[in-house]
């Protein structure tokens, strides 16, 4: 399990695991001790992870390597439900029901002019790539 939440979600996430899952962390508000899970939970493999670790140029491989497979098509954007920011609502009432896959997405309206337009994710996962509406 990939994990980046704290607290009470983090048990429950642990709650979740069978014996012999992994846990890796990557939230930096609620990091445990392995050798407390083990005993909470066993079976259970924990282990807190920080990219900054693999170090600047393994980070660099890594991102070429993504953007390769990105541009040969092989890799494509996650699935993206949108909701105009004015039903913010209708949105979290969706995230809530837990049916979706991939992100839920909050869109503005143009600016004056048709300038702009911005989308935010409501994905606990963070941003992804750009959302076409």
């Amino acid at each position: 399990m990939l994990n980046s939440l704290a607290g009470e979600f983090t048990d429950a996430s642990l709650r979740l695991l069978v014996r012999g899952g992994r846990f890796i962390e990557m939230g930096k508000t609620d990091p445990r001790d392995p050798a407390d899970i083990a005993a909470q939970y066993p079976g259970v493999q924990y282990r807190a992870f920080d990219l900054i670790e693999a170090g600047d140029d393994l980070i660099a491989q890594m991102l070429g390597e993504l953007a390769g497979l990105v541009t040969a098509g092989a890799l494509a954007p996650l699935p993206a439900k949108t909701f105009d920011v004015r039903r913010v609502s209708a949105a979290y009432r969706f995230v809530s029901q837990a049916r979706h896959t991939g992100k839920v997405v909050l869109t503005l309206p143009d600016g004056p002019g048709g300038r702009f337009a911005a989308a935010r994710s409501l994905s606990p996962v963070g941003p992804g790539w750009p959302v076409r509406r």
